[in-house]
């Protein structure tokens, strides 16, 4: 098992005074919505996680809190507890890079997708693998779960776009939609639809059922990553060439961009729907309101490009991944 180097971690009275001197200090931003304030630090995060064997590429918060997953250039599967963020186990499987990873609705399996051209399911509570779902051609770069957690779909530099069963591991559907390498997959969770993105500048909006083509977005440049809001009514992703872009899935059409969404390599809703985060390749990660496409605070976080972001289920808390190979959580704190 490789070693995983983790920094002391504050006392409760420690941690208390720096929330206190977060909402006073200069390292804050205290910004007032709809009669709400809200903080999101600058400079100092809750805990910053060493990922082992470099980069840090994926990041995924068990929907019961109890559980944040990490994985990267080592080929391990790491697993934190979710609120001390102490290593709670680590499993080996992938040789090679591992590029995606998600939890379960139920919070008991991990998928992960590898370089190594394998997905592969693991069990929270042991560490351990349960599966290899697949052993494809080539390098598999996203992965996720259903919400009703029997499917998990997989893309990969195959360009196209598996979904197995949770249970029998079977594959049960075989997608035909990108020219080229895809990057981010992500179901509605209204388990209706489902999305990916890829190398070839396009985002495809799927029926889960039939898995028929329902709408094709043009995004000019690499599509890294595709989110859906917690309504299932819009899909948020970050491109190369467009930066952060917003899209109705009823209507079918463009949101109004994101100004100021430039560089953006990862995307994330909050919980309730009302934040939308955005990673970037400057190192830096930006909280924007979701309902109007507004910045509410940005934050330089690390050196590297940040790589993944997801919050907490709790939503106060966001967690970044990057290239300088940590993990970082960050509070977001409702005052």
């Amino acid at each position: 098992m490789s070693t995983v180097t983790l920094p002391a971690v504050e006392s409760p009275a420690k941690r208390s005074r720096i929330r206190v001197g977060l909402a006073v200090g200069a390292v804050a931003t205290l910004l007032v919505l709809a009669g709400v304030a809200w903080v999101a630090t600058r400079s100092t995060a809750l805990a910053t996680l060493r990922s082992p064997g470099g980069v840090a590429r994926a990041v995924a918060f068990s929907p019961d809190g109890a559980t944040l997953a990490t994985a990267g250039d080592g080929g391990a599967l790491t697993l934190w507890d979710g609120t001390t963020y102490r290593v709670s186990h680590q499993g080996v499987g992938h040789a090679g890079v591992v590029h995606g990873v998600a939890v379960s609705p139920d919070s008991r399996r991990v998928a992960t997708a590898g370089a190594d051209h394998t997905v592969r399911l693991w069990d929270t509570a042991t560490g351990s693998e349960v599966a290899t779902l697949a052993t494809l051609t080539q390098s598999v770069n996203a992965v996720a779960f259903s919400s009703d957690g029997t499917v998990v779909a997989a893309g990969g530099a195959d360009g196209k776009l598996r979904l197995w069963e949770v249970e029998s591991h079977r594959q049960v559907r075989l997608l035909h939609g990108h020219a080229k390498t895809i990057r981010a997959v992500a179901f509605a969770p209204d388990a209706a639809t489902l999305a990916s993105g890829g190398e070839d500048g396009v985002i495809v909006l799927w029926d889960r059922k039939s898995g028929k083509q329902l709408t094709r977005w043009a995004a000019p440049g690499r599509v890294h990553a595709v989110a859906y809001s917690p309504d299932s009514h819009t899909v948020a992703t970050a491109t190369t060439g467009r930066g952060v872009q917003l899209w109705d899935t009823q209507s079918r059409q463009e949101r109004p961009r994101l100004a100021g969404g430039a560089g953006g390599t990862c995307v994330a809703f909050s919980p309730d729907g009302r934040w939308l985060a955005t990673g970037h390749e400057d190192g830096g990660f930006k909280l924007w309101d979701a309902a109007d496409a507004k910045l509410v605070s940005t934050t330089a976080g690390r050196a590297g490009s940040v790589t993944a972001i997801a919050f907490a289920p709790d939503g106060r808390r966001l967690v970044t991944a990057g290239g300088d190979g940590t993990v970082k959580v960050w509070p977001v704190a409702a005052r």
